[in-house]
């Protein structure tokens, strides 16, 4: 029969092993058991130091986010292992493609990055609500399937992605502000809230698109 000493060491063992698979750059991202101590968002906090994030802009994040944009989850790429297609480097400004490949690089690298990025812009919070949403939020592009680049997205929760993408939400290009169509419950919490990305400034060109899009939709 086993002791108390004999539990603990068992307990110390699987604690190490728990900690151990759910560690960054071990293959699993920390997916599986996201054991993180304040020892880890302080290290998360200096290695965004390190690679060039401003102080203040590391303040307003969640600590989550912050942990995450340090050590991003990049997920395995199918075709690196059951295909021999041909590689693409993970750039922020990956042109669009066709439907079906789009779907794919969507998944990858790219659109990891690309994420990253957003979360940085945007303190990891939505642009619109505000709301960390327990870290469920979208890299919404502002013209789809086209380049992969801080400009020309925004971060949202899954709602507020999908009444931009229906144009029943609009953003004001020359003033930043979010407009919605008369009948849309958020309207009346956020209508007229100004966006502030906090590094990288929005395509003007492709949100002009956008409003134009939402100003012709039928009410």
């Amino acid at each position: 029969m086993l002791n108390y000493n004999s539990w603990w060491m068992i307990g110390s063992e699987i604690f190490r092993y728990v900690r151990q698979i759910s560690a960054p750059g071990n293959g699993t991202g920390g997916d599986i058991f996201p054991v993180k101590t304040q020892q880890d968002y302080r290290a998360a906090y200096r290695k965004l130091e390190a690679d060039g994030y401003a102080p203040a802009v590391i303040e307003q994040m969640t600590t989550g986010a912050a942990y995450n944009l340090a050590y991003p989850r990049i997920p395995l790429k199918r075709s690196e292992n059951a295909t021999s297609e041909r590689k693409r480097k993970p750039d922020v400004d990956i042109q669009g493609e066709p439907c079906e490949r789009f779907v794919t690089q969507r998944s990858g690298a790219a659109q990891t990055k690309f994420k990253n990025l957003l979360v940085e812009n945007f303190a990891g919070r939505c642009a619109v609500t505000g709301w960390v949403n327990g870290g469920v939020l979208v890299a919404a592009h502002i013209e789809h399937g086209t380049r992969y680049n801080p400009s020309n997205g925004i971060l949202l929760t899954p709602t507020m992605h999908a009444l931009f993408d229906a144009d029943l939400m609009g953003i004001d290009p020359s003033t930043l502000t979010v407009h919605f169509k008369p009948g849309i419950e958020a309207g009346e919490l956020f209508e007229g809230k100004t966006l502030n990305p906090l590094v990288y400034d929005l395509d003007t060109d492709r949100l002009a698109a956008r409003w134009a899009d939402f100003l012709g939709t039928e009410e």
